[in-house]
């Protein structure tokens, strides 16, 4: 099983070395005081993590980050040594803009043969710093969480991969919830998802409330921009971790009780465009 969790802030222009917290995105189904996100019971291993940040005037970017926690400080912490800065663009175009001079690779720490344990109920950090002058920037860190049951796809099962789209408002740097429509009418009987694609305008990332199960699994998201409103951005990301089964069972609804969308979008929109692809196996 699989969680997610996230860390923003508008991180302020520093002189180096200094170190700075970046503050824990606030979230219903885990606690968040401040800088601090409580690991959930459910899934306590870290199985991997996206960083971002960036700089609308050519600055010296944040060039480190790391996690922390007291268990992670009795071995050592989390270096987060994959970053996706990008200097000179603004926060709309993250992440995987096809905009971007990275041409939207986006990188991507990966844990899943290994997660990182952490101890349930202790409060998780994001630190992070540069290493000369720098200017004020967007910071975001999603953080997946897995309960370490990730079991492979069964031989010969097939995955049917189905479009959903919302309009629906979106905060900026919050979580906002929305319900989804499939393109296709749903068979009668129960599915689990196996995988997702989100895309849409200032989309950071997305995550599926289920209502019979805490945790929220997700992906990383691609963020179009307004040319690209009512499209999907053909783009998997971490050579398709989050797709077709490789993630293991995310959770199981009903045809008639299909899962919630939270989408994290880095601008406000009255009535944002979102478009998801969701991978299902009817199991009833």
């Amino acid at each position: 099983m699989l969680d997610m969790v996230a860390f923003y802030e508008v991180r302020a222009a520093v002189v180096a070395p200094a170190v700075q917290n970046t503050a824990g995105l606030a979230d219903q189904h885990v606690t968040v005081l401040g800088d601090n996100i409580t690991v959930p019971s459910q899934c306590s291993k870290i199985y991997g993590v996206y960083w971002g940040s960036g700089v609308t005037a050519v600055a010296v970017p944040t060039t480190f980050a790391l996690l922390s926690s007291p268990s992670l400080r009795a071995t050592s912490l989390l270096e987060l040594s994959n970053i996706d800065t990008q200097v000179g663009v603004v926060a709309t175009e993250y992440p995987g803009s096809i905009s971007l001079p990275l041409g939207g690779v986006i990188p991507y720490n990966d844990f899943k043969e290994a997660p990182i344990q952490l101890v349930p109920g202790e409060a998780l950090q994001c630190l992070s710093g540069t290493q000369a002058a720098s200017a004020a920037e967007d910071n975001r860190v999603i953080v997946f969480l897995t309960d370490g049951n990730i079991a492979p796809m069964p031989a010969g099962v097939r995955i049917e991969s189905l479009a959903a789209d919302a309009v629906a408002a979106a905060v900026a740097n919050a979580w906002s919830a929305t319900a989804i429509i499939f393109r296709q009418a749903l068979r009668a009987g129960t599915y689990a998802v196996v995988g997702m694609r989100a895309s849409g305008q200032s989309m950071t990332a997305a995550r599926l409330i289920f209502g019979n199960q805490g945790a929220r699994p997700g992906t990383i998201a691609t963020s179009g921009g307004a040319a690209y409103v009512g499209q999907f951005i053909q783009r998997d990301f971490a050579d398709g971790l989050f797709r077709y089964g490789r993630s293991g069972i995310w959770g199981t609804f009903t045809h008639t009780n299909p899962p919630t969308v939270e989408v994290f979008c880095s601008v406000a929109d009255a009535a944002a465009n979102m478009h998801f692809i969701l991978d299902i196996i009817k199991i009833g």
